[in-house]
């Protein structure tokens, strides 16, 4: 869409003013100008004139246009009447006849006549005009040059032409404030000749190709700051912009200050900091940009519900690496705000990540620390919940010699609203905290400085708790095929299925993980898999809640359903040999119990030896239906009844369970299955390597790989 940005399904921002001008003319080329104006606005501001007269030049000609056209009606076409209006241009011939040069001024002129247009249908008091305009404008009506008779919307329209031109080319004529000045007015302008009431939006400005999002959308889209957004090819990418220069308060300019200090300071990127680009603008427009890598979403209580306890544990480690990385500095940049709006949050297929992106507060303790500043914090004291996060210390300037101690009460408190999502009324014993860290909040949150933990003591104990805790990774690929044709299920998702899907993380217990391998080609085998993808998704619902002795029951109805639906499914569609395999787990605290049919398989993996604890139900003896498959969901149940393959038993801790489609295991051999997942690389990498050695091997199929491990504790 050439005028707007679609931010997410249903919500669009308009980019830059004009969009109603393509909306009236569906003239690409005139709203084009428009916007180029606009962006050059805040840094070059020869080009924004120049831009504007190339505008006002092409309004002139469609205004011509539709005025021919209601002249002629159907007696010639548009284009015919287009080339004429250029040919008149080209000769200067006017065809109203009244001796006049014929340009874009003339033709506006009679527009305006035929209307009856006055400057006051543009501007309430000509003074609007002169006062916002240029320096010359000022100089001519203020001075008396020309009397105020000849302040008329006609003359207004040959001023702003003559001011265009001039500021096309003249260095140092024009500012950054008769930019803007001129493009409210060239605004207004096309809207009264279009009689299309709109307004005149500032904000919605954009700077070079940064779009900033219409601040009616923020709420539904959970921002809270001024965010803009790049739209390269349909790819759209999130920036925060912070003004660097002009008439700043002196609590952007501390912001400022200490974000430029980190990054100056840093050996490394800085862990969960906003990664800062090359600043955009000038003079008092020239603002620091800062990039997401997805879109933000404010922390609130609405999103809270939303997250699972592996994603806040994520966030957690989020935080706490980012407040690290203020505190690695040397000197150290201790926060003293840190509260739910210092943070924003980006959240995809691969995870969710807390970024600080307000910094007002930050004490450098540099001694060329420009900005130190306490009124921030002060005003973080007087809001009632925003002080529940600011150690008591900060608030009362007593025994605050350690202003890093004050984060890690601060961190505490954001760990409490995380997990409880009040942290008015949360206490350290809340059930909903994890066991291992309750322990670890309670010292991070005492009243005493000195018995609360550094941050690399927190930090170490975050890792270690994650180390611990059962975690899955899913890698799925198109590979050799052109559709994909495999789905995945995993109870900590809501997806299952992607042409290149690469996921992981922590998980609660009991899991559920499930691969399935469509039959049949193209849609036939999409539909099937994903059908008994979605079928295990609604069927295990009820089985997360807690932990049975046994699956085998729940584990055969749920295959007994689901080749029922994908029968009944054929039917209905009018399918031919279509189906699907599928094997499943479901992973307890101590116990493994899987079920499969067809060729997808389970392997359990312990003390560096593969063992395949599924069933593939192949023919393997000679003939004609060697290699196929005599149990798959969506079989005719006339031909056999299904037969699922169900086995239950335990598991050590340290063991690795894979589930894969024969994409994989055809072409993968266990000596390098057991090679790459004898590496000390995360989950993800490994799924990702054997996915890649599956392919270097000549796979010609789909290719889906998930791998659980339960890691080294039973604490839940």
């Amino acid at each position: 869409m050439i005028h707007y940005i679609e931010l997410a399904p249903g919500i669009r921002t308009p980019k830059g003013n004009f969009t109603f001008l393509y909306d009236a003319t569906k003239q690409a080329d005139l709203y084009q100008k428009c916007l180029d104006a606009e962006k050059v606005s805040k840094k070059y501001y020869n080009s924004c004139m120049n831009h504007l007269r190339s505008a006002m030049e092409l309004l002139a000609t469609d205004i011509e246009l539709r005025h021919r056209l209601s002249l002629c009606g159907d007696s010639k076409s548009a284009e015919l009447l287009a080339r004429e209006i250029a040919e008149d241009i080209r000769t200067n011939h006017n065809p109203e006849g009244d001796g006049s040069s014929y340009n874009c001024k003339t033709i506006l002129r009679h527009e305006i006549k035929r209307r009856s247009l006055r400057a006051e249908d543009l501007v309430n008091d000509y003074r609007e005009f002169v006062s916002k305009g240029p320096a010359f404008l000022r100089e001519k009506y203020e001075e008396g040059k020309v009397p105020r008779r000849y302040f008329t919307l006609i003359n207004m329209v040959y001023d702003m032409y003559g001011y265009f031109s001039e500021g096309s080319h003249a260095a140092g004529h024009t500012t950054g404030e008769s930019c803007e000045a001129m493009l409210r007015f060239f605004h207004d302008l096309a809207s009264l000749l279009y009689d299309v009431p709109h307004t005149y939006q500032p904000h919605l400005c954009p700077i070079g190709d940064y779009f900033p999002i219409q601040k009616s959308l923020y709420k539904k889209l959970g921002f809270l700051d001024n965010i803009y957004v790049t739209e390269t090819n349909g790819t759209v990418e999130y920036f925060l912009l912070k003004k660097a220069a002009g008439q700043m308060s002196r609590a952007q300019r501390r912001e400022l200050d200490a974000l430029k200090s980190l990054w100056k300071r840093s050996v490394d990127s800085p862990n969960n900091i906003l990664l800062m680009q090359e600043p955009v603008g000038e003079d008092q427009y020239r603002c620091q940009v800062f990039s997401f890598p997805d879109r933000p979403i404010a922390l609130t209580d609405s999103l809270l519900q939303t997250l699972t306890a592996a994603e806040k544990d994520e966030l957690a480690l989020g935080m706490l690496k980012g407040v690290a990385s203020l505190h690695s500095m040397t000197p150290p940049l201790p926060h003293r705000g840190l509260n739910p709006e210092s943070f924003y949050l980006c959240k995809n297929v691969y995870g969710i990540k807390p970024f600080i992106v307000s910094f007002e507060t930050v004490k450098d303790l540099s001694s060329d620390a420009e900005y130190t500043m306490f009124d921030k914090v002060k005003k973080l004291g007087k809001d009632k919940l925003k002080q529940c996060f600011v150690a008591p210390e900060v608030l009362t300037r007593e025994n605050d010699e350690n202003l890093m101690k004050a984060d890690i009460y601060s961190l505490g408190k954001l760990f409490l609203y995380l997990y409880t999502g009040n942290v008015l009324l949360a206490e350290t014993s809340d059930e909903r905290i994890p066991k291992d860290k309750r322990r670890l909040i309670e010292q991070m949150t005492a009243t005493d400085p000195g018995s609360r933990p550094a941050i690399s003591q927190v930090l170490q104990a975050f890792l270690e708790a994650s180390a611990r805790k059962p975690s899955y990774a899913i890698c799925s690929v198109k590979g050799g095929r052109g559709e994909q044709e495999d789905a995945f299920y995993c109870s900590e998702l809501e997806e299952h299925m992607g042409d290149d899907v690469l996921l992981g993380d922590t998980a609660q217990l009991p899991l559920i993980l499930g691969v399935y391998d469509g039959l049949g080609g193209g849609e036939n085998g999409q539909d099937m898999s994903l059908l008994a993808a979605r079928k295990t998704a609604s069927f295990c619902q009820n089985l997360l809640h807690y932990e049975l002795d046994s699956y085998s029951q729940q584990l055969r109805t749920l295959t007994e359903q689901m080749a029922k639906e994908a029968e009944e499914y054929e039917s209905r569609e009018g399918l031919e040999d279509a189906g699907t395999t599928m094997a499943v787990a479901v992973l307890t605290r101590k116990r493994l119990h899987i079920v499969n049919v067809g060729d997808s398989r389970i392997y359990r993996i312990h003390a560096n030896q593969m063992e395949l604890i599924s069933k593939d139900h192949r023919y393997v003896s000679r003939g004609l239906k060697k290699g196929e498959l005599y149990q798959y969901i969506g079989m005719a149940q006339e031909e056999s009844s299904i037969a699922p393959y169900i086995r239950e038993e335990d598991y050590a801790p340290e063991d690795v369970i894979l589930l894969c489609t024969d994409g994989f295991s055809e072409v993968v051999s266990e000596a390098e299955t057991l090679e790459i997942l004898g590496t000390p690389a995360p989950l993800e990498q490994k799924v990702l390597e054997l996915v890649d050695k599956a392919a270097e091997n000549g796979s010609k199929d789909n290719i889906t790989v998930i791998l659980y491990t339960r890691g080294n504790s039973d604490e839940q």
